[in-house]
Order: structure tokens, then sequence, then C-alpha cells
């Protein structure tokens, strides 16, 4: 009876160890930049998560594969501008402490739109918003 338990429990590790170390998909799979754990690879914007909202760095070149960063960061009128509305309806009260959140570009009047366009990619880092305009579906 012990070794009949014995090999019960043992199997069950083994199970249980080839479960925790099949990987969970990234985003991008290739490997050549950070990325985020994802879902589904179908689940993947560039190197974002779109199921949980989270990219892998509060950069348009690392996350979305933009050709750089400059003029990239929204800070004094823009931020008065527009709103970064997260994908993932979880985030809407904010992104998580740590982390970064894609959304598109919200824009808050009529007067204009921080120099982006509604629809437009945009990152969000605790207060701060990165649009990624050059970046497309």
């Amino acid at each position: 009876m012990n070794r009949v338990a014995g090999l019960v429990l043992a199997t069950l590790v083994l199970l249980l160890n080839v479960t925790l170390t099949q990987a969970q998909p990234r985003c991008p799979t290739d490997g050549t930049e950070p990325s985020v754990p994802c879902d589904a690879s179908g689940q993947c914007f560039h190197r974002c998560c779109l199921t949980s909202g989270l990219c892998p760095a509060f950069s348009c070149t690392v996350s979305l594969d933009a050709p750089n960063d400059a003029g990239t960061t929204c800070v004094g009128q823009c931020l008065d501008e527009i709103d970064c509305r997260p994908f993932n309806p979880g985030h809407l009260g904010g992104c998580p402490p740590g982390e970064v959140c894609i959304g598109t570009v919200v824009c808050k009047g009529v007067s204009g739109c921080g120099g982006a366009r509604a629809g437009d990619i945009c990152l969000i880092a605790g207060e701060v918003i990165k649009v990624c305009s050059s970046v497309t579906p």
C-alpha cells in the first residue's frame, strides 16, 4: 500500500512539474526584445498583450517596434488635451503600479489633441503618457 501511494505521489509530482515548466506564450515569441506573458499569441500587439493590457517597457521602440521614442512623451499642455484609454477595462482607474499599460488616445476637448490623433496608440506608466503615433496595427 505504501509503495502504491509512493508511486501515485511521484507521478503527481512529475505531472505537476511538467505543467509548471511549460512556457506561457510571450509577445512576441522570438525572444529578441523584452516581452510580456500572454494568454495566446493571437492576443499580442507587437510585444504587448492585449488581454492583460500590459507592455514590457515604457518605450514605443521596445514595446511597439516604433522607429524611435523622439517626441513621444506627453507633458505640459499635452496632458491637458489627451487621455490614454487602456485596452484592458480593468485598468480604467489607472495602470497597476510598476506596470506599463497600452491604450488609445482620447482627445479631452475640441481645441486640440496635444499634437496626437484620437485612436493613436499610447503607453501609460503611472501618470505619464507616451503617444506612439508612428505605430500601426
